[in-house]
């Protein structure tokens, strides 16, 4: 599991790349609830423990890659 995005920015990491290379973390599946920071950001789902992707910038564009 790659690190928190909030992790990476703690230490000193830029927010681009961070968000890029780190994950956030939402309590169920994040589509149409959370808009993505930048195309390929990831998101645990912590309710569900499914992994999603974003394929764009809009809150319609997470695509699960892996659940439970």
């Amino acid at each position: 599991m790659p690190a928190k995005t909030a992790q990476l920015m703690a230490m000193g990491m830029p927010a681009q790349l961070a968000q890029l290379l780190g994950h956030v973390e939402y309590a169920g599946d994040p589509t149409s609830s959370l808009v993505p920071q930048c195309i390929g950001q990831m998101c645990h789902d912590t309710d569900n423990d499914n992994w999603y992707i974003s394929h764009s910038v809009a809150a319609a564009g997470w695509k699960i890659m892996a659940g439970s």
